[in-house]
C-alpha cells in the first residue's frame, strides 16, 4: 500500500497533484506538493479519481523524486483551523491527571532523585531458514558491539534529495540519473545514514539500490556474517515483513569492491508473481565500529544496471 502523500493527479491533469491519504483521493489538487494535505473528506471510500493507489503496490513502495535537488516533504496531516478552547482544557485535564497519578505512584512505591530507566530490551531477531543457511547467522548472539541482532537501530538519518551520488559509512555509490524514484524509508530502519533510491518499471517490479551503516552496537557481526543478518532484517523487518516469505539463497562468497573487502550474498524472493533479486554487499571500510551495506536489488533483466551500480562503489 503507498504511502500517504501528494502525488500526480491520476486523472492526468498536467501540473496538479492530488492527495492520497493511504485509504482514497482527495477531492482537493494543488500545484505544489509541499503543501499541507487538505482536511478529511467524508467517510471512507473513493472521493478522487478511480485510479487505484498512487504510484507502484510493490512492497518497496515510496515517493517519486522530484528531479531537484530539493526535500521531499514528510509533513504530518492537518486539519480545518478550529477553536483551541477544547483542547486546551482537555490537555489541562490531562496535566491534572498526571499529578495525581504520579502523587500516588511516589506515595505508594517511594520516590528520591533517580531516575527509572527502561531495562526491557529488544526481543532477538528471529531466524529463517533459507534453503540450507539461516538468515540471520548462525546465531543472533552477541557481536562486537555485544548486543543481540536490533534490525530497528538505525539512526534515522536519510538521504531525501535526490542525487547522482550518495555516500555513507565511509563508501560512495554512482546511480543512473533517471532513479529519481525514493523507497520507503521506513523498511530500512536497520541502517544509519541510508540512501534508498531508484525507479519503478513496467508492472510492479522495480530496480533500486540502498546504501547505508550497519552499527556494531545493534549486533552485526564480521561482513560474512553480517550479509546474512541483512538478509534477515530485509525479510522479517523490511519490504517483506509479515509475510511470511521464504528468501532463496543464489550465491554467497568474499568480494571486493571499490578496493573494500567484504562479503556478498545474492538472494530472491517471490511475491505474487514477481521476482526480485537481491545482492547484499557488506564491506569493511576500515571503522572498527561499523560496516557498509550496499543492496541492490530489481528483476533480473535489471543485473546490468545494477553491475554498474556496484561498480560504481568507491571509498568516500
Amino acid at each position: 500500500m503507498s504511502m500517504p502523500g501528494w502525488y500526480h493527479d491520476p486523472s492526468g491533469s498536467s501540473g496538479q497533484f492530488r492527495y492520497w491519504d493511504g485509504h482514497q483521493w482527495s477531492h482537493e489538487v494543488s500545484t505544489d506538493p509541499s503543501v499541507p494535505p487538505p482536511a478529511p473528506s467524508g467517510p471512507s471510500g473513493a472521493t478522487g479519481p478511480a485510479a487505484g493507489h498512487p504510484g507502484s503496490d510493490h512492497p518497496m513502495g515510496g515517493q517519486p523524486g522530484s528531479g531537484q535537488p530539493a526535500e521531499v516533504p514528510w509533513q504530518p496531516a492537518t486539519g480545518p483551523k478550529r477553536s483551541l478552547v477544547p483542547v486546551m482544557l482537555l490537555a489541562a485535564a490531562a496535566v491534572a491527571l498526571t499529578l495525581v497519578v504520579a502523587l500516588v505512584v511516589t506515595q505508594v512505591f517511594g520516590g528520591g532523585d533517580e531516575q527509572i530507566e527502561p531495562t526491557e530490551p529488544l526481543p532477538p531477531v528471529p531466524t529463517t531458514e533459507t534453503g540450507g543457511t539461516e538468515t540471520g547467522g548462525t546465531e543472533t548472539g552477541p557481536a562486537p558491539g555485544g548486543g543481540e541482532l536490533n534490525c530497528l537501530g538505525g539512526n534515522g538519518r536519510s538521504a531525501d534529495a535526490q542525487q547522482s551520488s550518495y555516500s555513507a559509512a565511509g563508501v560512495s555509490v554512482d546511480v543512473p540519473e533517471d532513479w529519481g524514484f525514493r523507497f520507503d524509508k521506513s523498511l530500512w530502519v536497520f541502517l544509519d545514514d541510508q540512501a534508498a533510491w531508484g525507479r519503478t518499471l513496467d508492472g510492479e517490479e522495480v530496480e533500486g539500490m540502498v546504501l547505508g551503516g550497519l552499527a556494531g552496537y545493534n549486533g552485526f557481526d564480521a561482513p560474512e556474517e553480517a550479509s546474512d543478518q541483512v538478509i534477515t532484517c530485509i525479510v522479517d523487518y523490511g519490504p517483506y515483513a509479515g509475510e511470511g516469505l521464504q528468501p532463496e539463497l543464489i550465491d554467497s562468497g568474499s568480494i571486493t569492491l571499490g578496493g573494500l573487502d567484504g562479503w556478498q550474498r545474492t538472494f530472491a524472493i517471490d511475491q505474487a508473481g514477481v521476482r526480485t533479486v537481491f545482492d547484499v554487499n557488506v564491506l569493511d571500510s576500515g571503522d572498527p565500529d561499523s560496516l557498509a551495506v550496499v543492496v541492490t536489488f530489481g528483476p533480473e533483466s535489471s543485473a546490468a544496471t545494477l553491475e554498474q551500480v556496484r561498480e560504481s562503489v568507491s571509498r568516500q
